[in-house]
């Protein structure tokens, strides 16, 4: 098994634990805001309610991950620049660096981060959009909190290669 193959395996198994993860966590939450919708926001009289917005926005990205990890993991794997750092190395052999494996586990890692973050912070920026100007400034840092996360996790896997051989050098 090489490094991609394993890389491919492990972003179909992201997608699919963040499709239940929607599904379980996420999206009955917006219904409940949806259903509930005149308590929690009792002054806000809009067309289109937020939680609305938020549910449809979500199964929008949803489709798009979904899509992307299960059937179109050569392009996340092209993203991810996979064979530029690793080529075709096996993992059976043992002259895979400890660099190299140290790499895998950072772009595994701030993978899992970023994709379930994902929804905290769409939904964070919504409800952060959607207070009043009173409630703005109690929303200001769940908000930062859930970008920062985000944020951190996209350095991570951008930076992935530098990080490793920095954590590695002897």
């Amino acid at each position: 098994m090489t490094i991609k193959n394993l890389f491919a395996i492990i972003l179909k198994l992201i997608g699919i634990f963040f499709i239940i993860f929607i599904f379980t966590f996420f999206i009955p939450e917006q219904f409940n805001l949806l259903l509930n919708m005149d308590i929690f926001y009792p002054e806000v009289e809009t067309f289109i309610p937020f939680p609305l917005i938020t549910i449809i926005t979500i199964l929008i990205i949803l489709f798009v991950i979904y899509y992307l990890t299960i059937y179109k993991t050569e392009l996340l794997i092209k993203f991810l620049k996979i064979e530029k750092y690793f080529g075709n190395e096996k993992i059976e052999s043992n002259n895979v660096s400890i660099s190299k494996f140290t790499q895998i586990g950072i772009l595994i890692s701030s993978v899992i981060i970023l994709v379930f973050n994902l929804p905290n912070f769409i939904k964070d920026l919504i409800t952060y959009l959607s207070a009043k100007d009173a409630y703005q400034q109690s929303l200001t840092y769940i908000f930062l909190g859930s970008g920062i996360t985000s944020l951190l996790a996209l350095i991570l896997l951008i930076f992935s290669d530098k990080i490793s051989l920095t954590l590695t050098k002897k």
